[in-house]
């Protein structure tokens, strides 16, 4: 069930026998198909690292993930359509020219981008996306990127974040797309649509 204000998050249990271990977002989404109006998957995975693991505290290893009890938190994850193909994205994407110069704009179901603490109020578990657009000047850039580590980054006047279900946006040229932090390339339109509770993940 999808995370509620004062309640409890997720329970302690077991892996289930043959469930799938992974250890990274792309490894993760990898598992997953649109299907429908949802997705296809297992119903329980293991997370050993990545964005969506330094999000929830993941830290185990696959011996202690299979072999004692885990918490297990049901997560979101989120289609996306990119010029009409469907993928599917865990943790993060991220539209941008080569060199974070001009606009650059994100949907993060994690919190975290590699060492960045991005959306600092994002949950992956509560049925929304962070969606984040920034244009920011060099100087601005320069700053905001010492800031990120820490989540100090917002609020700024030329950042803005919204909790959304879905978001489409046109991609300008030359900019590209990565999801999960892997390279898709250039594209003229992405939609990005979350799924609440698409699965349970042991930690």
């Amino acid at each position: 069930m999808t995370i509620e204000k004062g309640k409890d998050w997720g329970t302690v249990g077991t892996l289930a026998p043959g469930a799938p271990v992974v250890d990274s977002d792309a490894a993760l989404a990898a598992l997953f198909a649109p299907d429908g109006d949802g997705l296809r998957g297992p119903s329980q995975v293991g997370l050993t690292s990545g964005d969506l693991a330094t999000t929830i505290g993941a830290r185990a290893n696959e011996h202690d993930l299979r072999n004692s009890a885990r918490t297990l938190l049901p997560l979101d994850l989120a289609t996306v359509e990119v010029d009409g193909n469907q993928l599917v994205m865990a943790a993060s994407l991220v539209v941008r020219s080569r060199l974070w110069v001009g606009p650059v704009r994100a949907v993060m179901n994690a919190a975290h981008l590699g060492d960045w603490n991005v959306a600092p109020r994002g949950h992956p578990n509560d049925g929304r996306l962070d969606v984040i657009e920034a244009n920011l000047k060099m100087g601005d850039w320069l700053k905001a990127r010492k800031r990120l580590p820490a989540g100090i980054h917002v609020p700024h006047p030329d950042i803005s974040i919204r909790r959304l279900k879905s978001v489409t946006w046109e991609v300008t040229s030359g900019q590209r797309v990565w999801i999960d932090r892997v390279f898709i390339g250039p594209a003229r339109s992405v939609t990005v649509r979350v799924h609440r509770d698409a699965t349970v993940v042991a930690i």
